[in-house]
């Protein structure tokens, strides 16, 4: 028999259950970590450009070792020009244009990651943080996925962004 709900014993059985990705006894919801809380952050996330499949035609990149990811790049009629911050703007061709990639697990969206297409669609970069002008390691990720002409990493610092540590 399962414990008594509230108590101590309870609450340990609940968090191994939870542990383990298993229903909870006397719960009617099954306890998902989401499919990128431990893929983004530890484990397979933090790729390389070589670990990406990419189809430019399609826009969209496949992670190698989980052929269940994939960053897709968002259908637009028209580019959108994003000319407000001075980091996406600064290079010798200060046109830059809006881009949305969608992360996707199988058949599942995940998450909307906006860049900017600059200097003449040289360099994909992500939106900084709000406030700084800092990237967080899983936009950075997302960058290296749509990375296609390899150059993000001289394009980061001379845009002014830093990625964070």
């Amino acid at each position: 028999m399962y414990p008594a709900v509230g108590s101590v014993r309870a609450r340990e059985a609940a968090r191994a259950c939870r542990a383990r990705g298993q229903a909870v006894p006397g719960s009617s919801r099954k306890f998902s970590p989401g499919p990128f809380s431990w893929t983004l952050s530890r484990r397979t996330f933090l790729p390389d450009s070589e670990d990406w499949l990419r189809n430019d035609e399609r826009g969209i990149s496949t992670l190698k070792r989980d052929l269940n990811v994939t960053v897709r790049l968002k259908p637009q009629e028209e580019p959108e020009a994003f000319t407000t911050e001075e980091w996406a703007t600064r290079f010798p061709d200060p046109q830059a244009f809006v881009l949305v990639f969608e992360l996707w697990y199988g058949a599942s969206f995940v998450q909307d990651y906006y860049f900017c297409a600059v200097d003449g669609y040289r360099a994909r970069l992500p939106y900084p943080e709000v406030g700084g002008l800092t990237i967080s390691r899983e936009k950075y990720a997302i960058a290296k996925a749509v990375d296609l002409s390899d150059s993000l990493d001289e394009y980061i610092p001379r845009a002014g962004l830093r990625i964070e540590d």
